[in-house]
């Protein structure tokens, strides 16, 4: 078994059912969004350039996504902690997810 089933296998309620639901929700996206397990974590990629991943926030126990180039993204959600590059958006797996929530990509030079 590979180790993105693996990960998702692995996963206890209601972890699984959110993370599995928020993984069809990307990849439903279209053809040019993919998944890979990169820095043992599920990652997705954009025509083939990783965009987000899945981790675990370890002081809230709360799984979150993180997105590479999230200083670019404009999103009350979206926090850097003590990140420079990369911002989260925790997931709390007993709500629904918010996926009508628009982004707006920033303006950079």
């Amino acid at each position: 078994m590979n180790p993105l089933d693996l990960f998702y296998l692995q996963l206890e309620e209601p972890h699984s059912d959110c993370l599995l639901s928020l993984r069809k929700h990307i990849l439903d996206y279209g053809p040019d969004f993919t998944e890979a397990w990169k820095f043992n974590m599920p990652s997705f990629l954009y025509h083939g350039n990783r965009f987000c991943y899945l981790r675990m926030d370890q002081k809230l126990k709360m799984y979150y996504v993180g997105f590479n180039d999230g200083k670019w993204i404009d999103h009350p959600a979206l926090m850097f902690e003590d990140r420079s590059r990369i911002k989260i958006f925790l997931i709390d797996p007993n709500a629904a997810l918010p996926l009508k929530q628009s982004i707006q990509l920033s303006k950079h030079q």
